[in-house]
């Protein structure tokens, strides 16, 4: 019996989200001028069809004949769903006490199961505004761009750590009212620099949601708050080293010239391999100054990384160390 109740109040919550986004949609319409679509938009019941098809889906049907989880679970991730809907959409008394309800449903679904993590960026982005948002990994600007669609594309200005990073942004087709703006790109391409000279808010006060790998250091964060900025840190990803590697790729590898890393943890899972890190005569060409940093302090000697990030600087560093290699092993 729990199982259909959880069910049937889903459905009323997807029958009350569809009549939100509706409404939302209206608003739109008539922003835009375009009152010759609202017969269509009016008139079309979403949110019935939704909460429907929800109720007489046979995965829907077939997982409460079989005492499943699965209707706790996406019933606390529609709460938490329509709780973000209505702080977005009434900005008074009523909807600002639904904003523990969003965060209520978050919570539990999260203890439920790993996937509505995720949600998490899309809430921050809808309930907090922010000054800045400071991106400093491609990874980390990919499944930001992700979480900012679902979101409804709201107007973000970025501060992106080098040119890469600027063109993901800029690569994303604007609309009409909501876009993208990359705002501010620090004099060098890397964390360091952007948190020794941020960007100039002279005596206001800067809010910045930072996302970065939940490996990535504190230093970007302390540096930021030296300067009088606020952060909210999300760690949006993480990198995990592979558990196995085929031998023969590991002893082509070990045997090679030099080897390109990407990042700092990249570092310490190839220094993981080595059977013997201090004695291990290959060279390694970073594509940064931090993870260069990293290697040094890991043990590897022959360490090098472009003096001006980019395409070109990476590859000059790989053909650097290598003829570095060559002409050290000639001597």
């Amino acid at each position: 019996m729990a199982f259909v109740v959880a069910d049937i109040i889903t459905a009323i919550l997807i029958r009350a989200i569809g009549q939100l986004l509706q409404v939302a949609d209206i608003k739109s319409l008539k922003s835009l001028g375009a009152t010759t679509h609202l017969n269509v938009s009016e008139n079309f019941p979403s949110g019935e069809i939704a909460a429907l098809f929800y109720l007489w889906n046979p995965l829907t049907i077939i997982t409460c004949l079989g005492y499943s989880t699965s209707p706790f679970e996406n019933l606390v991730i529609v709460l938490s769903v329509y709780g973000a809907c209505m702080r977005l959409m009434f900005l008074n008394l009523i909807a600002t006490r639904l904003v523990p309800l969003a965060t209520f449903g978050w919570v539990i679904a999260s203890h439920l199961s790993l996937y509505p993590v995720i949600l998490v960026i899309h809430y921050v982005l809808m309930e907090t505004s922010f000054s800045f948002l400071f991106v400093t990994l491609p990874e980390a600007a990919l499944v930001f761009l992700q979480a900012w669609r679902a979101a409804g594309t709201p107007n973000v200005k970025v501060a992106a750590v080098g040119t890469g990073i600027a063109t993901i942004f800029h690569e994303v087709k604007p609309s009409s009212e909501k876009f993208i703006e990359v705002s501010f790109t620090p004099s060098k391409a890397t964390g360091k620099v952007l948190a020794s000279k941020p960007p100039n808010q002279g005596n206001e006060r800067c809010t910045v949601q930072y996302h970065a790998s939940a490996k990535v250091g504190h230093d970007i964060e302390e540096g930021l708050s030296r300067h009088g900025f606020h952060i909210t840190r999300l760690n949006t990803y993480t990198l995990e080293p592979i558990q196995h590697v085929d031998q023969t790729i590991l002893q082509q590898a070990l045997s090679a010239s030099a080897v390109a890393v990407a990042s700092p943890s990249t570092v310490g899972a190839w220094v993981d391999l080595l059977p013997e890190p201090h004695t291990w005569e290959g060279s390694v060409a970073c594509f940064g100054e931090t993870t260069a940093s990293v290697a040094r302090k890991l043990g590897l000697t022959n360490v090098y990384h472009p003096s001006t990030p980019g395409l070109h600087g990476r590859v000059d560093t790989i053909f650097d160390a290598l003829r570095v290699h060559h002409h050290l092993s000639n001597v």
